[in-house]
């Protein structure tokens, strides 16, 4: 995500913060709905973090930056997430 510079360093660096209280918070969910989502990022990091989890992120209007993201989480994430 950082790659692609849609996502200020600042953002990705909170996020992902956001994601590993998260994870270890609460380690038996196992789905995840992110509202008010935007580009989908804080759901993404807590897929890589648990690839046995699924996530849905619900926004009013997904951002383009949004699929950016998902070409580049994929790519680098392929592996470990099943689709």
């Amino acid at each position: 995500a950082c790659d692609t510079g849609v996502v200020p360093r600042k953002e990705l660096f909170e996020t992902f913060a956001a994601a590993l209280c998260i994870h270890e918070s609460f380690p038996s969910i196992r789905r995840i709905a992110d509202l008010a989502g935007g580009h989908g990022l804080l759901s993404w990091f807590l897929l890589a973090l648990d690839p046995t989890r699924s996530a849905i992120v619900v926004d009013r209007c997904m951002p383009p930056s949004a699929e950016i993201i998902q070409q580049e989480m994929t790519t680098k994430f392929s592996s470990s997430l099943d689709w």
